[in-house]
């Protein structure tokens, strides 16, 4: 999301935290644009009124409700999304959720400001930088493309189309976006490695690349998925997954 923000910020704008975005839809400055950067402590709540804490989230993610549905979504225009998820945790968006947002009566979240007229509802689009299909917004439906970036996400059937001219939500989801900035990505990823070559140049193929002098790096250590045809401690939980399915 490091990317979305540096052009966001070309635009004037002002950061403000998650809780605030109904009192900048309502009362802002029309002449700014306002984004909100939510985590899961202002964003996730446990259904017993208990506090927010990373470890009881990860050991108890379905005990946790989403208030990002209720607090932020419906006075939200464009929601860009980065963020990891897996289940069994509560989801940004659901498709319940959009026939709320998106449905009758959703007009009444919506600010007439002054000499901004009237839109059926206050989100326009959504662009999902995870293409993660069916998971952290339910209503990501298929990955679009390069060709053909933007659907229409209809929360009454349920179904994406191409067809604009209906009511609905604009949902950008390629699955190879950074691949739309082929000279920048190369360069910046070549110059984030650029300091780890000595380590690598270093690396044999005799034993696990965990286990060498040059995994001391943490860089490198995280990096390494697969050596000497194993997954590397980290992504054990990939043959899990594989196993479950």
């Amino acid at each position: 999301d490091l990317g979305a923000r540096s052009v966001f910020e070309h635009l004037p704008h002002e950061y403000i935290d998650p809780l605030d975005m109904q009192e900048a839809a309502m009362n802002g400055d029309p002449g700014v644009c306002y984004a909100t950067v939510p985590s899961r402590s202002n964003a996730m709540m446990r259904v017993d009124g208990k506090p927010y804490s990373p470890e009881d989230y990860a050991a108890n993610g379905e005990l946790y409700t989403n208030i990002f549905s209720e607090k932020v979504a419906p006075y939200t225009t464009c929601l860009i999304n980065g963020m990891y998820w897996e289940a069994p945790a509560p989801r940004i968006l659901d498709d319940a959720d959009a026939v709320r947002l998106f449905g009758k009566g959703s007009q009444a979240k919506n600010n007439i400001m002054r000499g901004i007229p009237q839109i059926p509802h206050k989100m326009l689009a959504k662009a999902d930088i995870t293409c993660d299909i069916g998971g952290s917004i339910e209503f990501s439906k298929e990955p679009t493309t390069v060709g053909s970036p933007f659907q229409l996400y209809d929360p009454k059937t349920r179904t994406v189309h191409n067809d604009f001219s209906r009511d609905g939500v604009v949902v950008m989801s390629i699955d190879n976006l950074p691949c739309q900035l082929p000279r920048e990505a190369t360069e910046y990823f070549g110059n984030c490695l650029m300091p780890h070559i000595h380590d690598f140049l270093h690396v044999t193929h005799d034993r696990p690349i965990v286990s060498q002098k040059s995994a001391t790096s943490p860089c490198i250590s995280r990096a390494v998925i697969t050596s000497r045809g194993e997954l590397a401690p980290d992504y054990k939980y990939i043959q899990t997954l594989r196993e479950e399915r």
